[in-house]
């Protein structure tokens, strides 16, 4: 037991750092490829429509096999974005590898912390992630200052590829242990695909995308409205992070689920004044509130989605993922047609966000 859990957790923490050196920057790299914002949420769109099935596939083969693929596919998406053209097609086969390298990982990732759980909970799931990205981002932003993306990409594929090796040496139960988990409320069901999914959490998942679109969207942000600067956007996520990890490591344990709904709105606030802001030194302030506010909502949004699921575990995260993906793909398929300027994106989707606090109690 102890073996997988530090194999799982050395893994976790090496797959973040390896993801977060470039992953941060993708949208600004389409940007400065001659791609415009039109273009960059049809890319969206199809890495959302493409991971739907990405990850159905992902869970009903050889995970461990997967998720090599998947690391060695990452590296190669962005040796590929490395000398792409500015063309459609070119921005839809990218759309294919970065899709199918991302989200085959992630639903992976999500699918082997159902048995961390029997030995840790889910703020120590939150502390080795944003441990392992607490200093990528900074570290990618100074080599993408001083390294092309073709040597940047090559540096990401190497590590991606080491990441993943202790998950080879992790021996996981063929069950889960049924009372490591948290029992949901007797609440009104609904059920997709023979999964039974309590309604609030249901409705609360697609709220949820608001506020993933909107740290999607927002290194692209502020790149085109505050700095066009990758080491300012790392030195931001930085400071995000930093945030966080203090977070994590003194307040979770005082915090009670009936406040999240303050929590949501909290950061509504602080996200609407962030768009208007272009004071650097303010703009860092915002980051640590950030950074805190969003670690809180990350960690209820977790807990929503572990706790309560004790059986047909690949069944219920391809039905989770599907709400996920699906939903936003809705929200920029919207935009698109719509022709939405960014800014009135990120205030959609805090409104969004900050209605989402009021479905988990």
């Amino acid at each position: 037991m102890k073996n997988r859990v530090f194999c799982y957790y050395l893994f976790l923490f090496l797959s973040s750092f390896a993801r977060g050196l470039v992953n941060l920057f993708s949208l600004v790299l389409l940007y400065k490829n001659g791609f415009s914002l039109h273009n960059i949420l049809f890319f969206l769109l199809f890495t959302y429509l493409i991971g739907m099935v990405v990850c159905f596939f992902s869970l009903k083969m050889n995970k461990r096999i997967i998720l090599f693929f998947s690391n060695f596919l990452y590296g190669i998406s962005f040796l590929f974005l490395s000398n792409m053209s500015c063309s459609f097609f070119s921005l839809l086969l990218f759309s294919v590898l970065f899709s199918t390298s991302n989200y085959s990982y992630h639903v992976i990732r999500h699918y082997y912390a159902f048995y961390m759980l029997n030995e840790r909970n889910t703020s120590f799931l939150v502390m080795i992630m944003y441990l392992g990205v607490i200093f990528s981002s900074f570290i990618g932003s100074l080599l993408l200052n001083y390294l092309s993306v073709f040597f940047m990409s090559v540096i990401l594929l190497v590590l991606s590829l080491a990441s993943c090796i202790p998950i080879f040496f992790c021996h996981f139960p063929n069950q889960l242990k049924n009372d490591s988990f948290l029992k949901e409320k007797e609440r009104k069901k609904i059920k997709l695909f023979n999964v039974s999914l309590d309604i609030r959490k249901f409705f609360f998942s697609i709220l949820e995308q608001f506020k993933v679109l909107f740290l999607e969207l927002q290194p692209l942000f502020l790149y085109l409205y505050v700095k066009s600067s990758y080491l300012y956007i790392g030195i931001f996520n930085v400071i995000m992070n930093l945030s966080s990890l203090f977070f994590v490591f003194l307040l979770v344990k005082h915090l009670s689920i009936k406040k999240f709904k303050y929590v949501t709105v909290l950061l509504g606030i602080i996200l609407f004044f962030k768009i208007y802001l272009r004071n650097n030194l303010l703009l860092f302030i915002i980051a640590v509130l950030e950074g805190c506010l969003v670690k809180i909502y990350e960690m209820f949004s977790l807990d929503n989605l572990y706790y309560g699921v004790v059986h047909h575990i690949e069944n219920y995260l391809i039905v989770e993922e599907f709400i996920f993906l699906f939903t936003k793909s809705i929200i920029i398929l919207l935009f698109i047609v719509l022709n939405v300027d960014l800014k009135i994106m990120l205030y959609i989707c805090i409104v969004g966000i900050m209605f989402s606090g009021f479905l988990i109690v």
